[in-house]
């Protein structure tokens, strides 16, 4: 799977490319049409592609709390480094906001490897500060190393105890959208650009119906073939082929 996209094009690119094709030379609707576009990228995102992030988020030592990444949808996993060693955090929603309370019994300075237990999680590749991270191990959580809670609405998450150098390393779907722009992988420029026409004409009462309804059903056509080949794979296994790939097992 991770071999299949072999290009990318920005999201003014692709922009372009779909008024090109509509012999359209002013840039009156450039703006409407990147919006769109955003938009319709960030449905797919969600719903069809499997982009996995991965953010290392500062936490703020007076509120325990970091803020998530402006284009989080849903987290895959989160972890902390201790002593050189990848430790994932815990899922619990009694945590109060927005003043966390203590509820692990170890602070997280204290977990030694002695609380390790069987198994655990490999993060996803990504870089760093221009550097390439292909192997990031992380030892399983579920067992009171550490807790957190994702406040969806104020987008931020909280945690429980001290985080060692105020750092946490978070793996997540986006929208694929971020400040600096988006990079559409090939596969999935067809389905973007469909989406533009549908919608640029969707509300144009000047047009027949079913014109409209053709760039509506031309959308999902190429929508389908996009899912088909993004999920050809679970996510799950996915995942699970891509790691396997990486990294026959943690090295200790």
């Amino acid at each position: 799977m991770a071999n299949k996209v072999t290009s990318y094009q920005t999201l003014l690119q692709v922009v372009k490319s779909f008024m090109n094709e509509r012999n359209e030379k002013s840039l009156t609707n450039l703006e409407r049409y990147l919006q769109i576009a955003i938009e319709g990228y960030s449905q797919m995102q969600l719903f069809t592609m499997n982009t996995i992030n991965v953010e290392y988020l500062q936490v703020d030592q007076n509120t325990n709390s970091a803020l998530l990444p402006p284009d989080f949808l849903t987290m895959t996993k989160i972890g902390v480094n201790l002593r050189g060693k990848i430790w994932t955090l815990t899922l619990n929603n009694n945590i109060t906001i927005p003043k966390p309370e203590s509820i692990c019994d170890e602070p997280i300075e204290r977990v030694t490897s002695d609380t390790t237990i069987t198994g655990g999680y490999l993060f996803a590749p990504h870089y760093r500060n221009g550097a390439f991270v292909d192997t990031l191990y992380g030892l399983g959580g579920g067992f009171n190393v550490a807790y957190y809670r994702i406040d969806m609405e104020n987008r931020v998450i909280y945690f429980d105890g001290r985080v060692p150098n105020n750092e946490v390393i978070l793996e997540y779907k986006g929208t694929g959208v971020k400040a600096g722009g988006a990079l559409i992988p090939r596969q999935a420029v067809p389905a973007l650009k469909a989406y533009i026409y549908w919608k640029a004409i969707a509300k144009d009462t000047r047009l027949a119906m079913g014109e409209r309804n053709l760039a509506k059903m031309e959308y999902y056509e190429e929508l389908h073939e996009l899912k088909q080949f993004e999920w050809s794979f679970t996510m799950d296994e996915y995942l699970d082929a891509m790691y396997l790939t990486m990294s026959q097992g943690p090295k200790r």
